[in-house]
């Protein structure tokens, strides 16, 4: 008994897991449009209006996520959900991809014009577009390929007991990824877009004057 409710348990960790994780990206670069596009867009009034709607829609996919894959557990209902979170992986590929070019073209349009804030930002989503697209990309060919086979699968094109190790194997990798931190390295500073970085030990008012005297 108590096993049983164990694996029950961990089914909707597993399945959460999974919808967070390509969900969460997901939300992270709609905010990040937002920030290039509109640069006081976290300031404003709308921006909480956006948050709440976000949380609501997120926490609606989620539920629908979870009553597919754990509750009803039919094949047609998981490979449901299967397939809406890998087109999801791949919208965020495709957004992540036009996102790293619009903000690196917007930084160098607005050199003089705007605020040395606002390009910061633009800086700022550059950078973390730059950073986590391989990742991205990975994880988008992963869920793509695992889909794929599985659909193969479920269709009767492949045999579970001739692949049972691949789809334990793809199974963990996307779903279960533990990892450890060993040791927390601190990094005072900020890399622009030509490589160079800004170390930060000064004060506020010195780091944007020496950000002024880069960028200009």
């Amino acid at each position: 008994m108590y096993f049983l409710e164990a694996h029950h348990f961990f089914l909707y960790v597993h399945a959460y897991g999974g919808f967070s994780m390509s969900d969460g990206i997901f939300l992270l670069v709609f905010e990040r449009y937002a920030s290039v596009f509109y640069p006081t867009f976290r300031s404003s009034k709308v921006y909480k209006f956006w948050f709440i709607a976000l949380i609501c829609a997120h926490i609606f996919g989620l539920v629908s996520y979870l009553y597919l894959m754990v509750t009803v557990r039919t094949t047609v209902s998981a490979m449901t959900a299967m397939s809406s979170l890998t087109i999801l992986y791949v919208i965020t590929f495709i957004l992540v991809a036009v996102l790293l070019c619009l903000s690196k073209k917007r930084y160098y349009e607005t050199l003089g014009l705007v605020s040395l804030a606002k390009r910061f930002m633009l800086s700022e989503s550059y950078e973390l577009c730059r950073s986590t697209l391989p990742a991205i990309i990975v994880s988008s060919l992963l869920n793509i390929g695992y889909c794929i086979t599985t659909w193969l699968l479920a269709l009767g094109y492949l045999f579970q007991d001739v692949f049972y190790e691949y789809f334990a194997f793809g199974n963990v990798i996307l779903k279960l990824s533990p990892f450890y931190v060993n040791s927390v390295v601190a990094h005072n500073g900020v890399q622009k877009l030509d490589g160079h970085s800004i170390e930060l030990f000064q004060t506020q008012n010195e780091y944007f004057d020496q950000l002024r005297s880069s960028w200009s």
